[in-house]
């Protein structure tokens, strides 16, 4: 738990089931490929712009740290930031699980996570960092077991059962060799975070695959997300988290966490105090709702249902008031998103 949840602690509770909101649209790749260089030569964790950047550092474009950087800064709308972490060490402790905490002390400002292995017991392993960590994480795999709803040994029937809020799994027929979730993640942290579904999405550089009902239905079985044509255009579906949760409700709560804790933080810093009376509360209260008419104009929650409510300041525990304390609470309506349309019709001559 960071500093500022231990004074504005904020919960919510998503009706279907301490992350900063300017690192939201931020993307860290984790890669090995120069695990020999030093510190002086190469930072544990360096911020790039561009893939131009990124090629200054990994100069080989079969490295799998570019190839997930050109995914990722190769959408027609481009992410302004990638962050890539390093894997440091030859020894057998060296591992992509032992490099993320180490990534996240030296630089915490990123919101999704890619790594470039494929090997299972990374993707396990970071998954659940990621999951206590408050972020999210992109896994894709090739096998065609993952076809196969009922095969316990695929990647996204593991993942399921782990139960993964935070990591979202995409079947792709290239992924050996290629990062289309990487792909997926530039395509989608090019918005504002929990504004879009992730959904209907065209991905460029991506592949999509030719797959029959069956092999949707296995996926989808297992919350795990495909990439085929539809309509003609090549399209993500379902934009679901290995719970089954919509990637975009994850990420609009967590966007929904972060403004409203900056939103109060702001007010306890740019006030001498605010004092323990009906106006002071109305000045938190007005925060709350500032932040949750944002987050209604991003599409993240219906304006219509929002309801806050505070106590009069009366009403105050003595204890609280000895710590110095007050509750606000809110309840507000998901936006969601329309993912499917029924339509009966009749047409005579």
């Amino acid at each position: 738990m960071s500093l500022i949840d231990n004074y504005i602690n904020i919960k919510i509770t998503r009706g279907t089931l301490g992350v900063n909101s300017s690192s939201l649209n931020t993307l860290l790749i984790i890669g090995d490929t120069k695990k020999a260089v030093a510190v002086e030569t190469l930072p544990l964790v360096k911020s790039y712009g561009s893939l131009a950047e990124v090629a200054v550092d990994y100069t080989n474009t079969a490295n799998p740290e570019y190839k997930a950087a050109a995914s990722y800064f190769g959408q027609d709308v481009k992410p302004t930031k990638l962050l890539i972490g390093r894997v440091i060490g030859t020894q057998i402790g060296d591992t992509f699980a032992a490099a993320y905490p180490k990534i996240t002390l030296e630089n915490n400002d990123f919101y999704g996570v890619v790594i470039t292995s494929k090997v299972e017991a990374d993707q396990l392993a970071i998954a659940a960092l990621v999951e206590a960590d408050n972020k999210i994480f992109g896994v894709s795999n090739e096998d065609p077991i993952m076809l196969d709803g009922a095969n316990a040994n695929s990647r996204a029937y593991k993942i399921k059962a782990l139960n993964r809020l935070r990591t979202y799994v995409m079947y792709n027929g290239l992924a050996a060799n290629t990062y289309p979730e990487a792909a997926w993640t530039g395509k989608m942290f090019s918005k504002d975070a929990g504004s879009s579904t992730w959904a209907y999405k065209n991905l460029s550089g991506a592949t999509s695959d030719k797959l029959t009902s069956a092999n949707v239905a296995g996926l989808q079985t297992n919350n795990c997300n495909f990439y085929v044509s539809f309509g003609g255009v090549d399209s993500t579906f379902d934009g679901k988290t290995s719970v089954g949760e919509f990637i975009d409700i994850v990420q609009g709560s967590d966007w929904l966490t972060a403004n409203m804790q900056a939103k109060i933080a702001n007010a306890f810093l740019n006030a001498d105090k605010i004092p323990m009376t009906n106006q002071g509360i109305g000045i938190l209260e007005n925060m709350v709702r500032a932040s949750l008419n944002e987050a209604s104009e991003r599409n993240i929650i219906d304006q219509q249902s929002i309801k806050v409510t505070v106590p009069d300041v009366l009403a105050v525990t003595p204890e609280d008031r000895l710590a110095r304390k007050i509750n606000i609470s809110f309840e507000a309506r998901l936006s969601g998103a329309i993912h499917i349309v029924g339509i009966k019709g009749t047409v005579s001559v």
